[in-house]
């Protein structure tokens, strides 16, 4: 029998590209939907996250001890949603380190995020109203070779002793590497990552850990902008929507096999 015509589940749903036009259709329609309830005055209100708390009290204790807060932004370019929602709360972070004068360090290994970067926290130092303590140099481009990076904030956080080392993002590999040595100075470990293969070790060696989605429903919590909830409504619709499809789908296989 030819690949195409297999049918593995006869009497369910047909292999065909249909369905995934189907489901593309419903996916952007609880999208569409979301957005547009949610600018027509749709109160989305986003459960708090207990590590969202812990941000500026990290912030606070750098504060008191003079020392840097440093921001790690992950691996990936501007392409990627978890950088995005790194960029949404690192302009939070700034905010927070303007208001405390504490100093804010990020160093970043593409030139695009740090871009990005400096324009969200240049928007926040003017927000809080102190924009003469921003520091564009403090937000610098290193490399784009990931050990090379990884080794220079090593050095950084051995050399600065931050008293915050705050980690939002895609991390792959190196995320231990700057764990354990952020854990070696005593500072305050904040982590968060869609990478699942990396939560581990965040949850080992940092205070506290945000796991998997919970990234971008901080970086919404923390944005406080409307789209961003209801984008964030959207994937939640979007993942109901297909458990109950998984769970029909289920039903229908085992009603076969039992008739």
């Amino acid at each position: 029998m030819h690949a195409d015509s297999m049918i593995i589940y006869p009497g369910f749903y047909p292999e065909s590209r249909e369905l995934v036009l189907i489901i593309f259709a419903v996916f952007s329609f609880i999208i569409f939907c979301a957005r547009f309830l949610a600018g027509r005055g749709l109160k989305i209100s986003i459960r708090k996250i207990s590590a969202v708390g812990a941000i500026e009290e990290a912030i606070g204790r750098a504060a008191e001890t003079g020392r840097p807060v440093l921001y790690l932004s992950g691996m990936y370019d501007m392409n990627s949603i978890a950088t995005m929602a790194s960029i949404n709360i690192l302009s939070y972070v700034a905010e927070k380190a303007a208001v405390y004068e504490a100093e804010l360090k990020m160093p970043c290994c593409r030139s695009l995020v740090m871009n990005a970067a400096r324009d969200a926290a240049c928007g926040a130092y003017l927000r809080a109203g102190k924009p003469d303590l921003y520091r564009p140099g403090n937000i610098q481009y290193i490399t784009d070779d990931q050990w090379g990076f990884a080794c220079a904030v090593d050095s950084i956080i051995i050399r600065e002793k931050p008293a915050a080392n705050l980690m939002f993002g895609h991390f792959v590999s190196e995320s231990l590497i700057y764990a354990e040595t952020g854990h070696a100075i005593g500072a305050v470990q904040i982590a968060a990552t869609n990478d699942f293969n990396q939560i581990p070790f965040f949850v080992i060696a940092c205070d506290h850990c945000m796991i998997g989605e919970e990234l971008y429903a901080a970086a919404a919590y923390l944005s406080k902008k409307t789209s961003d909830s209801a984008y964030l409504l959207a994937i939640d619709l979007c993942k109901l929507a297909m458990i109950i499809f998984i769970i029909y789908g289920v039903a229908c296989v085992s009603f076969k096999n039992i008739q």
